[in-house]
Formats: C-alpha cells, structure tokens, sequence
C-alpha cells in the first residue's frame, strides 16, 4: 500500500487516531485528505515518523474543527515531502510551532495551508525556513486573530523561493511588525496576481498604510 489518500475522509464521528496507526506502512508516497472532514481532537506525534516516502500532505486534516494542537515533530521525518496544501485549512488550530516544517526541505506548496484557521492566534518563528517554499497563496487568509510578528515568521533576510503571496494575510487584522520589511524579502513576487491582496485588512501592521495597494495594502 503506498496511497492512503482520503482513507478517512468524511468520517465526521472519528475523534482519536491511535498512536502508531502507520508503524509498518513504510512505502506510503501520499496521505492527502486522509482526516479531512472527520473530528479529529489529538494528533500523535509519531503517527507519520516511519513513514519517510510521503510526499503529499494535502487536505491532511482539513476542516477538524475540533483540532487545537499540532505536535512540533508532527513532520520532522518526513524528509520527501513535498507538498503541505490546505492541510489544516478550518481546523480549531491555535499555534503552529516554529520548527514544523523544518525537516521539509522539499517542501514547495503551502497553498492554503492554515486558512480559515479563525482561533490561531500565534505562529513560531522561521516556519518556513527549512523548506522550499514557492507558494503561500491564501497560507493564512483569514485567520482573524493571529498576533504574531509578521517579521517573526519570516525572520531570514530573503526568501528568493517564493513566488506567489497572494491573499496569503488577508483579512489578519491583527497581525503585527512591517509588512514593507516583509515586501523586501520577496524579490521574486513580481507579477500583479501573484501578490495580489496579500495585506488586504492586516491593518495592525505597522506600516499598513504605507504598504502599496498592489500588495492589498493602504498605501497609493
């Protein structure tokens, strides 16, 4: 078996998943949409840690509203992985640990990965640092009450790698630091679409009126 994807889809009664669930399924490539739609309340730890071929994380545990936590190794063995899209989009998440993804140096696509996420309120620094992220399209869009320091997040002095941001911090009305300083690390999200309403209603940033409206800011 190397394709467990939406195994438990819409399983919406599913509250627990037991520890070393897949222990011996080595060969697994993709676990997308495995826990999407079910209820789940707590992730082992180790659940995914022998399972180092896995290389789509999609969907993974979209929309278990009842998620709070997420382990700070959830992925730390996950070396292929190479896609993160919507993976906890809709959950109760509340913080994300800075290291979660900081084995996954092949990792590209962040794609709505914590969108909608309406009770995270904090994110760890350099999430993205270990990875080779291209993508954070819609990332956090949404997520109303996220406090952290944007600056924080993205604490390296570039990230040449990505290329699209677009709605990535819309409507993160209370995220903080310089969204300019932010701007500065991109220099590879050039084009209208890709950057499109990035900062659309971030409107704690520190600088949000002197962010260009290209970028969904309030700045000319």
């Amino acid at each position: 078996m190397t394709v467990l994807s939406s195994a438990f889809q819409l399983c919406t009664s599913l509250t627990t998943i037991p520890p070393g669930l897949f222990k011996y399924n080595t060969k697994l490539l993709a676990v997308s949409g495995i826990f999407s739609y079910c209820d789940i309340r707590d992730i082992p730890e180790d659940i995914f840690s022998t399972c180092t071929l896995i290389a789509y994380f999609d969907l993974l545990f979209r929309e278990n509203k009842n998620l709070s936590n997420i382990p700070d190794g959830l992925f730390d063995n996950n070396v292929n992985a190479v896609s993160f899209n919507a993976a906890f989009y809709e959950t109760g998440v509340e913080s994300v640990p800075g290291g979660l993804f900081k084995n996954n140096v092949k990792a590209t696509t962040f794609k709505e990965v914590f969108a909608y996420c309406q009770q995270l309120k904090f994110v760890g620094d350099g999430l993205f640092n270990g990875t080779s992220a291209t993508s954070l399209s819609r990332a956090f869009i949404s997520c109303i009450k996220i406090g952290s320091n944007i600056n924080s997040i993205f604490n390296l002095a570039s990230y040449p790698g990505i290329y699209v941001t677009e709605l990535a911090f819309n409507y993160c009305q209370l995220l903080k630091g310089s969204g300019l300083d932010f701007i500065a690390k991109l220099p590879n999200v050039t084009a209208a679409s890709s950057k499109s309403n990035t900062f659309n209603q971030a409107i704690s940033l520190s600088d949000y009126n002197q962010i260009p409206k290209a970028w969904g800011g309030g700045g000319s």
